[in-house]
């Protein structure tokens, strides 16, 4: 598994003769590419260029044929095989200069005497041997490529751990108080401490100086997620890391946010909040205890939600969806976006995993009591198996005054039999099917009237976790007054359309699925409210009006019924 360095949402691993790529963090996973037909000829390691990262590079098995190594320049889409040298064997392993994308050093385990370690100066496509008589007799398990002024290489193998950089003329052995054999597992680099970290097989784990400085840094900026949702509620801010290669002592860091508040700031991990929508890039400036410098830029799209909740059926990888606020307290468990069923999603409280021990984990939203909007009713779907006795999980629905629900106006507790929508588990996480899910509702427009409310409100569902199993959330839809009476339209929750692709491009054709029947129009507008344009809908297919990149809120109008939702329109 590695990450792009610019944001830890963005995941690549390997899976049996494929790559898969993450965008959510994990959360779901799409094939990038795939290598042959044979599922036993695996993927064994996978590394992103750390200067580059849209360069990636791959080791793929081939049981006991010789393995091979491959590229790719456009973030893991298309892929290229390298030629090897020597005979290297069944196993590879590699590292990338943290500096220089195509520079990589390769050797395997296997590789003979005279043939141990071999380095190319230009992505693999010719190689050098850079074995010399030290490495005679060695199983190299690991290689690590160190940011220094000339190249820092560590090598881990059955007996020691040797080190050499780009114009030393031998590997040395690092570490002499090392146990005797090391049994290198894996090696790893802590930039903040100067130490190479060794992991063996039944040796423990070592820390070792590193031999060479790393002279001038390399600024690495990441954010949080490339799409932030604005919630409009609480610290609505966005986070920035430093993932720079570089010593932390006597270091500076100085960020620097056009657009933002603070607009600087010298703090390592930032966060900073914006009041206007769209692309906004941050600069990074790090600067070493010697007065040496490197520069970074990482750019992250900030969407302000429209005024009301569109409703979600989760389908978008953006979680929270837009308009929610997710929000938990110390030690309960997150919400977040889950599959279920075939291709589905929905939001789920992980309560068999955590033990919350009665803390609450919420999902908020902006509704209006203003009389205006022509609000008819909320609907949701809900899933939920019991674990049993004692571990008693409890949904809560809450209408406040602010959106941290602190000041409710209104609670339904739904527990018990009543929450329980499937039969009672115990030995693993409850995921939905189709069968267990009910939809329930609540009458908004009654509730405003009875509690006589006007002006800005917050709807949350609050989840209690108790130890007890998974709460899940879906298809939560906010019905307007249209033509027909309510309790003639369909409340199936799968029978919502869904747009397809999401997130897309302004002025793309969007399709909707399961397709409306009849004469269907769209209604499209920006994040702030105002309108786009109107499109007729055929077959479920409609293009899109120009505009702005955002979120952007859909209406589709049918005879009997209206469906809300969003769409994330990329620049």
């Amino acid at each position: 598994m590695v990450f792009d360095p610019r944001t830890s949402q963005r995941v690549f691993v390997g899976f049996e003769n494929k790559i898969l790529g993450s965008s959510d963090g994990g959360q779901s996973y799409s094939v990038l590419a795939t290598f042959g037909t044979d599922p036993t000829h695996r993927m064994a390691q996978l590394a992103v260029a750390p200067n580059q990262p849209r360069t990636f590079y791959a080791v793929q098995r081939h049981g006991w044929s010789p393995a091979t190594l491959h590229r790719s320049l456009d973030s893991g889409t298309t892929w290229v095989q390298l030629p090897l040298p020597g005979n290297l064997g069944t196993r590879l392993t590699f590292a990338v200069a943290p500096n220089d994308a195509n520079k990589i050093y390769l050797t395997g385990p296997e590789a003979p005497d005279g043939q141990k370690m071999w380095r190319s100066s230009n992505g693999g496509t010719t190689w050098a041997n850079w074995s010399t008589a030290a490495l005679n007799g060695q199983e190299i398990r690991s290689v690590l490529a160190v940011l220094s002024p000339s190249n820092l290489v560590v090598l881990g193998t059955q007996s020691k751990v040797f080190y050499r950089t780009d114009t030393s003329a031998t590997f040395r052995v690092l570490g002499t108080h090392l146990p005797q054999p090391i049994q290198t597992r894996d090696l790893n680099f802590s930039y903040k401490h100067q130490s190479v970290r060794v992991s063996t097989y039944g040796r423990g784990l070592w820390s070792l100086a590193s031999p060479v400085s790393s002279g001038k840094p390399l600024a690495r900026a990441q954010v949080e997620r490339p799409v932030w949702v604005l919630s409009g509620c609480g610290n609505d801010s966005v986070s920035f890391e430093d993932h720079s290669l570089v010593a932390h002592s006597g270091t500076s860091w100085t960020w620097m946010f056009p657009g933002g508040s603070p607009g600087t700031s010298n703090r390592r991990n930032p966060k900073v909040s914006y009041a206007v929508g769209g692309l906004h890039t941050a600069q990074l400036i790090v600067q070493n205890a010697a007065g040496q410098r490197d520069t970074a830029w990482v750019s992250v799209t900030v969407v302000v939600p429209p005024a009301l909740f569109p409703g979600t059926d989760f389908q978008s990888a953006v979680f929270p969806a837009v308009g929610l606020r997710e929000t938990h307290e110390p030690g309960a468990p997150a919400w977040q976006r889950a599959p279920w069923g075939s291709g589905e999603f929905a939001a789920l409280a992980d309560n068999y995993s955590v033990d919350a021990q009665g803390k609450s984990s919420s999902l908020i939203f902006p509704v209006s009591a203003d009389g205006i909007h022509g609000i008819r009713k909320l609907t949701f779907a809900r899933a939920y198996a019991p674990y049993g006795f004692p571990y008693s999980d409890t949904l809560q629905l809450v209408l406040a005054l602010d959106c941290q629900l602190q000041q409710p106006l209104w609670v339904r507790t739904i527990a018990g039999t009543e929450l329980a929508t499937a039969p009672a588990l115990q030995n693993t996480l409850f995921v939905p099917q189709t069968a267990d899910w009910v939809r329930d509702s609540v009458d908004l427009d009654s509730l405003f009237g009875a509690l006589n409310l006007t002006g800005p409100l917050y709807f949350g569902f609050r989840n209690v976790g108790r130890w007890g199993q998974g709460m899940y959330l879906d298809n939560m839809q906010i019905r307007y007054t249209v033509g027909q009476p309510e309790q003639n339209l369909p409340l199936a929750f799968t029978s919502a359309p869904k747009p397809q692709p999401n997130p897309i491009t302004a002025g793309s054709k969007v399709q909707f699925l399961p397709a409306p029947v009849g004469l269907v129009r769209a209604d499209f507008f920006d994040a702030q409210g105002r309108p786009l344009g109107s499109r007729a809908v055929e077959t479920g297919v409609c293009s899109l009006p120009p505009g702005s990149p955002g979120m952007w809120t859909y209406r589709l109008v049918a005879a009997d019924r209206v469906w809300v939702g969003s769409l994330l329109i990329l620049p």
